[in-house]
């Protein structure tokens, strides 16, 4: 049974004033509505009366990026872990390149997001990322210093895009 609550005052269609205020409590009839209506497909979930936005692909990909490095991280927060200079040599590499495209990211996101390049760029770098992840999981040595050497590449690759997102947007300022 669907209950609302409703104001003291009962008025006639085609009164003026404030409706009466409406409490749905019942998720499946949100629900149902929601799939009525088409709002399921447009951000609604069922049980919100609020749309939501939903992500942009420049989101997805900025959420592939900061997974990856999480995953990184992780893997160094790990007491049982025999880490060696080099690893930490290479932590140190990536959490710069990351720290860059994180500040970037957050100033110039809006400006960027509908540019192709620029969530290619995050794809790209989300893929290194967690391929870093597995290089030091399955602690190959050699490919470490392949990467490190790919990293400072990225970083020249993110001077690019950068500089491409500010020219292509002229009347917004770095930081």
């Amino acid at each position: 049974m669907i209950k609302m609550e409703r104001s003291v005052s009962h008025r006639f269609v085609g009164q003026s004033g404030p409706a009466r205020p409406a409490t749905f409590k019942n998720p499946e009839f949100l629900s149902s509505y929601a799939r009525v209506a088409g709002l399921s497909e447009a951000g609604i979930s069922a049980g919100s009366q609020a749309p939501k936005r939903a992500p942009s692909d420049t989101e997805a990909y900025w959420a592939r990026v900061d997974g990856a490095y999480k995953r990184v991280l992780a893997f160094f927060e790990n007491p049982n872990r025999d880490l060696i200079s080099l690893d930490y040599d290479f932590l140190s590499v990536l959490t710069k390149a990351y720290a860059d495209i994180l500040a970037f990211h957050s100033v110039n996101a809006r400006k960027c997001e509908s540019e192709a390049f620029y969530n290619g760029f995050l794809a790209y770098v989300a893929e290194v990322f967690a391929e870093a992840y597995h290089i030091l999981a399955e602690n190959q040595t050699g490919r470490i210093w392949v990467y490190m050497g790919l990293l400072e590449d990225l970083e020249k690759a993110f001077r690019k895009v950068e500089d491409t997102c500010i020219r292509l947007h002229p009347k917004f300022q770095e930081l």
